[in-house]
């Protein structure tokens, strides 16, 4: 989770532009998204109350919002309203993967889902086999 949280501000302070980003601002029709087109191309003038989130309150620096989301904090309140803004941290896990429970909720998924889920974690284990089970099942 604590991994998700700084990807999702990270890549969301990535597509807005900033003050002297020299990336073409993204307008409505263009077919080069800034999700897609990171490096060539951020949101200018959409998603303004996000942008301020990311690039001001917090000048790009998901430690500074962790700090404002621990109870204790003075802005707690307004900074878990806030974190409702940034897409990827809106959803939980659960959110991500209802699929798993209720596959009638996705046409795209067969009438009993998807059978087999395995979770690899990709950290090396400790022990005489020193490879992640990531690494392991790829090589078999």
């Amino acid at each position: 989770p604590v991994d998700r949280f700084v990807s999702a501000f990270k890549w969301r302070a990535l597509l807005f532009c900033g003050k002297d980003d020299t990336r073409v601002k993204y307008t409505k029709g263009n077919k080069r998204p800034p999700h897609i087109y990171p490096d060539k191309v951020c949101y200018g003038g959409d998603h303004q109350e996000e942008k301020q989130m990311l690039h001001q309150d917090f000048q790009y620096d998901p430690n500074l919002l962790a700090e404002a989301l621990c109870e204790d904090s003075p802005d707690f309140e307004t900074t878990a309203e806030k974190l409702k803004l940034i897409a990827h941290a809106r959803y939980s896990l659960t959110d991500w993967l209802k699929f798993l429970v209720d596959p009638e909720m996705y046409s795209a998924i067969g009438p009993k889902g998807i059978r087999k889920v395995m979770a690899l974690t990709t950290e090396p284990r400790v022990g005489n086999n020193h490879t992640s089970l990531l690494d392991w099942h790829t090589q078999q």
